[in-house]
Protein backbone atom coordinates (compact mmCIF):
# COMPACT_ATOMS: atom_id res chain seq x y z
CA UNK A 1 0.00 0.00 0.00
CA UNK A 2 1.30 3.77 -1.29
CA UNK A 3 1.38 6.21 1.35
CA UNK A 4 0.61 10.02 0.25
CA UNK A 5 3.24 11.75 -0.96
CA UNK A 6 3.88 15.47 0.34
CA UNK A 7 6.02 18.20 1.60
CA UNK A 8 6.40 21.20 3.34
CA UNK A 9 9.26 24.19 3.12
CA UNK A 10 9.32 26.79 5.33
CA UNK A 11 12.23 29.44 5.86
CA UNK A 12 13.66 30.10 9.51
CA UNK A 13 15.56 33.43 9.15
CA UNK A 14 18.52 31.50 6.76
CA UNK A 15 17.43 28.18 7.36
CA UNK A 16 15.20 26.09 5.09
CA UNK A 17 13.23 23.44 7.35
CA UNK A 18 12.03 20.44 4.69
CA UNK A 19 9.73 17.84 5.78
CA UNK A 20 9.20 14.93 2.74
CA UNK A 21 7.17 11.78 3.75
CA UNK A 22 5.52 9.24 1.37
CA UNK A 23 6.19 7.41 -1.75
CA UNK A 24 7.43 9.85 -3.78
CA UNK A 25 7.30 10.45 -7.96
CA UNK A 26 8.70 12.38 -10.43
CA UNK A 27 5.90 14.43 -10.72
CA UNK A 28 6.65 15.33 -6.93
CA UNK A 29 10.13 15.84 -7.19
CA UNK A 30 9.52 18.15 -9.90
CA UNK A 31 6.80 20.11 -7.57
CA UNK A 32 8.93 20.35 -4.24
CA UNK A 33 12.40 21.37 -6.54
CA UNK A 34 10.58 24.47 -7.91
CA UNK A 35 9.19 25.53 -4.50
CA UNK A 36 12.41 24.87 -3.04
CA UNK A 37 13.89 26.96 -5.45
CA UNK A 38 11.51 29.91 -5.31
CA UNK A 39 12.84 29.95 -1.43
CA UNK A 40 16.53 29.46 -1.83
CA UNK A 41 15.84 32.63 -4.24
CA UNK A 42 14.63 34.83 -1.16
CA UNK A 43 17.50 33.82 1.55
CA UNK A 44 20.64 33.26 -0.52
CA UNK A 45 22.47 36.75 -0.42
CA UNK A 46 23.63 35.62 3.06
CA UNK A 47 24.85 32.02 4.20
CA UNK A 48 21.99 30.05 4.31
CA UNK A 49 21.82 26.17 5.76
CA UNK A 50 18.82 23.59 4.53
CA UNK A 51 17.76 20.58 7.56
CA UNK A 52 15.60 18.37 5.44
CA UNK A 53 13.55 15.81 7.20
CA UNK A 54 13.26 12.45 5.60
CA UNK A 55 11.97 10.00 7.54
CA UNK A 56 9.19 7.95 5.89
CA UNK A 57 10.16 9.11 2.55
CA UNK A 58 10.44 6.57 -0.12
CA UNK A 59 11.40 7.20 -3.90
CA UNK A 60 10.61 4.26 -6.30
CA UNK A 61 13.92 3.23 -8.24
CA UNK A 62 11.75 4.74 -11.34
CA UNK A 63 11.61 8.24 -10.06
CA UNK A 64 15.53 8.42 -8.74
CA UNK A 65 16.40 9.34 -12.04
CA UNK A 66 14.68 12.08 -13.44
CA UNK A 67 13.95 13.49 -17.12
CA UNK A 68 14.43 17.17 -15.88
CA UNK A 69 17.61 19.25 -15.15
CA UNK A 70 17.44 21.66 -12.27
CA UNK A 71 20.31 23.34 -10.97
CA UNK A 72 19.58 24.61 -7.18
CA UNK A 73 21.65 27.93 -6.87
CA UNK A 74 23.59 26.58 -3.64
CA UNK A 75 25.75 30.00 -3.69
CA UNK A 76 26.65 30.86 -0.16
CA UNK A 77 25.03 27.85 1.74
CA UNK A 78 27.07 26.53 4.37
CA UNK A 79 25.14 23.64 5.38
CA UNK A 80 23.02 20.76 4.04
CA UNK A 81 21.46 18.09 6.89
CA UNK A 82 19.60 14.98 6.29
CA UNK A 83 17.77 12.94 9.06
CA UNK A 84 16.93 10.21 7.55
CA UNK A 85 15.72 6.47 8.55
CA UNK A 86 18.76 4.39 7.48
CA UNK A 87 22.59 5.52 6.42
CA UNK A 88 21.61 4.97 2.88
CA UNK A 89 18.59 6.50 2.28
CA UNK A 90 19.08 9.68 -0.48
CA UNK A 91 22.01 7.91 -1.41
CA UNK A 92 20.72 8.63 -5.12
CA UNK A 93 21.28 12.26 -4.86
CA UNK A 94 24.45 12.51 -3.50
CA UNK A 95 25.86 12.95 -7.69
CA UNK A 96 23.86 16.42 -7.46
CA UNK A 97 26.70 17.21 -5.00
CA UNK A 98 29.49 16.23 -7.02
CA UNK A 99 30.52 20.02 -7.71
CA UNK A 100 29.33 21.75 -4.63
CA UNK A 101 31.18 22.76 -1.65
CA UNK A 102 29.97 20.94 0.94
CA UNK A 103 28.33 17.56 1.54
CA UNK A 104 24.92 16.54 2.79
CA UNK A 105 25.58 15.09 6.28
CA UNK A 106 23.04 12.51 7.33
CA UNK A 107 21.70 12.13 10.96
CA UNK A 108 19.71 9.10 12.60
CA UNK A 109 18.67 11.21 15.30
CA UNK A 110 17.07 14.15 14.73
CA UNK A 111 18.76 16.32 18.19
CA UNK A 112 22.10 15.33 16.67
CA UNK A 113 21.11 17.37 13.72
CA UNK A 114 19.36 19.87 15.35
CA UNK A 115 22.90 20.17 17.52
CA UNK A 116 25.26 20.16 14.57
CA UNK A 117 22.92 23.13 12.80
CA UNK A 118 23.04 24.98 15.79
CA UNK A 119 26.95 24.83 16.22
CA UNK A 120 27.72 26.23 12.79
CA UNK A 121 25.37 29.69 14.37
CA UNK A 122 22.03 28.55 12.80
CA UNK A 123 19.34 28.53 15.31
CA UNK A 124 15.66 26.45 14.86
CA UNK A 125 12.14 25.84 16.45
CA UNK A 126 13.19 22.46 18.02
CA UNK A 127 9.64 20.78 18.13
CA UNK A 128 8.91 21.18 14.79
CA UNK A 129 12.02 18.21 13.82
CA UNK A 130 11.79 16.63 16.91
CA UNK A 131 7.69 16.56 16.46
CA UNK A 132 7.64 13.66 13.64
CA UNK A 133 6.52 10.04 14.02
Amino acid sequence: MSKSSNFSIQVRGTLILVDLTGDWSEQDDLSYLSALTEQIAHINREPWGLLVDMRGWRVQDAATEPTFKIALDRRNQKVECWIVDDLQQGDFLLPHFKNTSHKPSKFLNPTEAIKYIEKLGFSMPTNQILSKN
